[in-house]
C-alpha cells in the first residue's frame, strides 16, 4: 500500500498505519491488514486521504471459499470511526475486497472489475456519505493491461467542491 501526493498539494500531517481490530481468519492473522493516510492542503481547503487493505475471502480450504463479509462490516466501520475523527472531507482508496459498502459511499457508477480470478470489483475510491457532495468525480479509467498485480490498477480524478 502507498499513497503517492501530487506537487501541488502540501502534506500537513502524515497519519500512522493503524491495524484493523477483527480479523477472524488464521492466514489475514499473519499480515497486519489496516489503513494509513495522509492530512492535505491545496490553496487553504484540507481534506485526508486514506489508504486501506481490508480482510479477503481467502480459500483457506480448497474448493471451499471462506467469506468473511462480518470482519470487512466491522473494518469499514473502524475505518468510517477514525475518518470522522480527521480534518475535512475524507477519501478512502485501496482494496476493500467487497463490492457491498455499508458505512461508505462508492464514488463511480462504474462496474468494471479489479478482480480478474473472481470478476469482482473489490478496489474502491469511496468517502464518507456526509462528504459526497464535497467531491466531484472528473473521470475513471481501469487500467485492464497493467500486469503486476493480481489486481486491475484503478484511478479516480477528483475535485474537492468547496
Amino acid at each position: 500500500m502507498c499513497i503517492l501526493v501530487s506537487p501541488k498539494l502540501q502534506v500537513i500531517h502524515e497519519i500512522p498505519f493503524v491495524a484493523f481490530s477483527t480479523v477472524d481468519s488464521y492466514v489475514e492473522k499473519l499480515v497486519k491488514k489496516g489503513f494509513f493516510g495522509v492530512q492535505l492542503e491545496k490553496e487553504g481547503k484540507f481534506f485526508s486521504l486514506l489508504n486501506t487493505h481490508m480482510v479477503s475471502d481467502m480459500t483457506e480450504c480448497r474448493p471451499f471459499r471462506i467469506a468473511h463479509g462480518h470482519s470487512r462490516r466491522l473494518q469499514e466501520k473502524q475505518l468510517v470511526e477514525a475518518a470522522k475523527t480527521l480534518r475535512g472531507p475524507v477519501l478512502i482508496a485501496g482494496d476493500l475486497n467487497q463490492e457491498e459498502h455499508h458505512y461508505l459511499h462508492r464514488m463511480y457508477d462504474s462496474d468494471d472489475w479489479t478482480f480478474p480470478d473472481t470478476m469482482e470489483q473489490l478496489d474502491h475510491v469511496v468517502c464518507l456519505h456526509s462528504d459526497r457532495k464535497l467531491f466531484r468525480v472528473d473521470s475513471v479509467k481501469f487500467f485492464q493491461e497493467i500486469k503486476f498485480s493480481d489486481h486491475i490498477p484503478l484511478r479516480v480524478d477528483v475535485q474537492f467542491q468547496s
